[in-house]
C-alpha cells in the first residue's frame, strides 16, 4: 500500500510504501493525490517494499509515468520529486521513472533517486530536510 501525508505549510507531499502493492494501486494513491492537489515536493519513500512482490515491469514504470505527466500542468514548476530506494532493483526501476521524466518536455520539476533518506533530504532543501528527519528522530 502507499499512502500519503501531506505538508502543506512546506509544500510537500511524503510518500510511503507499506508493502506490496501493484500498478494500478500506485496510479491509483497518484490518483487521489492529484485531485487533492500537487505539491511542489514529494519524496517517495521506497525502503520497505517486500521483495516477494510482482516487481513491476518496464512497462508498469511507463504506465506509473505517464499518469503523473497527464498532470503535469498542475504541479507547481521548479518542484523536485526524490525517489529512495535501498534494493538495488528498486533503485534501478526507480532510475527509469528518472530517465523518463528528464526526457520529457512537459515535466516541469526535477527528479532524483537516492540510496539514503539523508542524500534525498539535503536535495529537497532545508525545510523538507527539517520535516523529514525531525520525523524519524520521534
Amino acid at each position: 500500500m502507499l499512502v500519503f501525508t501531506r505538508y502543506p505549510d512546506q509544500d510537500f507531499t511524503w510518500f510511503t510504501l507499506k508493502g506490496a502493492i501493484n500498478t494500478d494501486e500506485w496510479i491509483s494513491t497518484i490518483e487521489e493525490y492529484a485531485a487533492q492537489g500537487l505539491t511542489k515536493y514529494e519524496l517517495f519513500d521506497l525502503l520497505k517494499v517486500e521483495m516477494d512482490m510482482e516487481l513491476p515491469t518496464s512497462d508498469d514504470i511507463r504506465r506509473i509515468f505517464d499518469s503523473a505527466r497527464s498532470g503535469a500542468h498542475l504541479r507547481p514548476p521548479g518542484g523536485k520529486t526524490a525517489m529512495l530506494a535501498n534494493e538495488e532493483v528498486i533503485f534501478g526501476l526507480s532510475r527509469m521513472y528518472d530517465i523518463l521524466a528528464t526526457t520529457e518536455e512537459s515535466i516541469t520539476w526535477e527528479t532524483g533517486v537516492f540510496h539514503s533518506l539523508s542524500e534525498a533530504v539535503e536535495w529537497l532543501g532545508d525545510d523538507i530536510k527539517k520535516i523529514v528527519l525531525g520525523k524519524k528522530a520521534s
